[in-house]
Formats: C-alpha cells, sequence, structure tokens
C-alpha cells in the first residue's frame, strides 16, 4: 500500500501536475490521520472492553463475598448471640424471681460462655480499590461499596471490639474461672478445657452477677451491631444484583 501511494506521488512530480499532487497529499494526510483515529478508537473499544470484563468479575466477587458474610454473620446471629442473649434472659428471671431450679441454672450458666467473632471479606473490594475504584462506573454503586467497606465494616468491628476490648476478655475469663469447673478434653492429640458445672455455693455470687451482666450486654451489642450491618450487606447486595442484572440485560440487547 505505502509503494503504491509512493509511485503516485513520484508520477505526479514527474508530470509537474503540481495542483493535482498537492489535492493528493491532502488526502493522503487526512486517510493518514481517519486511519490513526481509528486505530485509537479501535484501541480505546479494546480496552474498554478489558476494563468492562474485569469490573463484571470483580463486582461478582464482592457480590459473592457479602453474601457468604451475611450467611456467616447470620448463623452467629441465630445459634451463637441467641444462646447466650435466651441465657442471660433466663437466669436473670429466675435471679429475680429467687426460683432457682440447679439443673436449669447449670445449663443456661453453660450456655452464656460462648463466644462470637465479628468478620467479614473484603479481599475482592481491596484487589479492585488497587486496580482504581473508579472502574466501577455506577457512580452509585461505587459510592456505596466505598462506605461500606471503607466506613460500615471498620466502623462496626471498632464497635464490637470496643465493647469486647482485652481488658473485658481478662475479665470475663478471670470470673470464669472462679465460677465454674472445667474439665479437659483431648482429641488426636489436641487438648482444650471446657466448663462442665456452676460451683458456687450462693447463685446470687457477686461474680456471677458481673459474668451475666457482662454477657448480656456482649448479646445485646453483638445483636444490634451485627443486625445493622447485615442490614447494610443487603442493601450493598441489591445495588450489586441490579448493576449485574442490567449489564446481563445490555450484553444481550
Amino acid at each position: 500500500m505505502i509503494k503504491f501511494f509512493r509511485r503516485i506521488r513520484q508520477q505526479l512530480i514527474l508530470e509537474n501536475k503540481t495542483s493535482k499532487y498537492l489535492k493528493y497529499a491532502i488526502g493522503e494526510i487526512v486517510l493518514v490521520m481517519v486511519g490513526i483515529l481509528l486505530a485509537l478508537q479501535i484501541n480505546n473499544w479494546n480496552e474498554q472492553k478489558k476494563s468492562d470484563i474485569f469490573e463484571l468479575k470483580m463486582l461478582k466477587e464482592i457480590k459473592n463475598a457479602i453474601e457468604n458474610d451475611i450467611s456467616y454473620l447470620q448463623s452467629i446471629l441465630d445459634y451463637r448471640i441467641k444462646i447466650i442473649d435466651t441465657g442471660s434472659i433466663a437466669l436473670a428471671k429466675m435471679l429475680k424471681q429467687d426460683k432457682i431450679d440447679s439443673t436449669k441454672f447449670n445449663t443456661y450458666a453453660l450456655s452464656i460462655n460462648l463466644g462470637y467473632v465479628f468478620q467479614y471479606n473484603n479481599g475482592a473490594y481491596e484487589a479492585l480499590k488497587a486496580s482504581g475504584i473508579d472502574k466501577v462506573s455506577n457512580d452509585s454503586l461505587r459510592n456505596k461499596l466505598i462506605h461500606f467497606y471503607d466506613f460500615v465494616g471498620p466502623r462496626t468491628k471498632q464497635l464490637i471490639e470496643y465493647n469486647s476490648n482485652d481488658n473485658l476478655h481478662q475479665l470475663l475469663n478471670d470470673l470464669k474461672w472462679q465460677i465454674f469447673e472445667y474439665d479437659v478434653k483431648s482429641e488426636n492429640d489436641n487438648a482444650w478445657i471446657h466448663p462442665i458445672r456452676y460451683k458456687l455455693d450462693n447463685y446470687h455470687d457477686e461474680r456471677f452477677l458481673r459474668f451475666l451482666d457482662l454477657k448480656g450486654g456482649e448479646a445485646f451489642n453483638g445483636k444490634r451491631r451485627i443486625g445493622n450491618y447485615i442490614r447494610d450487606s443487603k442493601e450493598v447486595l441489591a445495588l450489586l444484583d441490579k448493576e449485574l442484572n442490567q449489564r446481563t440485560h445490555d450484553q444481550i440487547f
């Protein structure tokens, strides 16, 4: 193609057709510019396509992570926190009415020894942020993700840990050793201890009342904080579903 254009230019010069040569030169320049612009457009289109594919991949991974987090945290609410909450309320009622069933008391007292850990998976979001959060083209979704992962998650964790700090954990552990008898279990070269019975003579012992109050507060705080986090998670999930469904619709049509 280049040789073809060169041959035309040489022929026009040899024939001394200056005006035609100038017209040809301008046309060739325009043609080259059109070619460059077309190449740039194709390159931009390819880059945009790669960006869209990456964005969709990360949004799907974030969606999957949030779904798993909701499932995990809901199980914490439905099992661990519910047991602590139910046990604390039942024990408080027994003590208030001063009608103690020793078997039930012991069962509830042992049940509130459960603990829970608040955690969430932000790996996919951090990967997306590292590559450029602006890759999320939907402004509302992008802002929601930033708020959810950079504020809501850390803030929830901070509030739960503040109400379950190291000093509180140490106090709870000290009280547990004073309140309960423990047994040692072992399996596959692993050993652990677990409480087996309430050992104090007085059901209204100050140490137990303090322990009961702390565990009740722990359950209340977890129920409220984790419940709010699950609610916010579902809001983000709804936006993700809407965006992914819209993208699927656009690809079809």
